[in-house]
């Protein structure tokens, strides 16, 4: 699919805190792509080295449509980060809209370094904990998160059983 490479965002309000600028642009351009699955593709931002970009690849209307609503929800019910100073969650940032004020997707913090929660769950497989310990992390550290996952798995899963 053929795309604009600028985009139009609307920021909510607690944007500047997550990607270190007074002024965020009204208009971004999209860089090279980071990755893609299913649903969407994800992009750098040339003015925000902080910030991704999340396209959606469908066209329907009515998808669009319940996906912004989604978004704009996500936005108003931010959870708070557990660790001040530390983003934990790929959180929206703001919607991102073509040139013809179409919902398109949106701008999220760029977490380098993170792990996809999907290769976390997974029982038995500490593969993504290479990840972080190529980041640095301390082998102490890596060993107390490793002893302690199973307590956020079960957290996990008592979440998405709330009714």
């Amino acid at each position: 699919m053929s795309r604009s490479s600028k985009f139009r965002v609307e920021w909510a309000p607690y944007a500047v805190e997550y990607l270190g600028t007074n002024k965020l642009p009204n208009v971004v351009t999209i860089d090279g792509e980071v990755g893609s699955g299913g649903e969407a593709v994800i992009y750098s931002v040339r003015e925000l080295p902080n910030a991704l970009i999340k396209l959606y690849r469908t066209n329907d209307p009515r998808e669009l449509s319940i996906r912004e609503e989604k978004i704009k929800a996500m936005i108003k019910a931010k959870p708070q980060e557990p660790t001040p100073g530390h983003i934990t969650f790929a959180w929206p940032l703001g919607i991102v809209r073509d040139e013809n004020s179409n919902f398109m997707g949106f701008v999220m913090p760029y977490i380098r370094g993170a792990v996809e929660l999907s290769s976390i769950l997974i029982p038995y497989d500490y593969e993504w904990i290479n990840k972080f310990r190529d980041f640095g992390v301390p082998p102490d550290r890596l060993n107390e998160i490793k002893r302690n996952i199973s307590l956020f798995k079960v957290g996990v899963a008592l979440t998405w059983l709330r009714p």
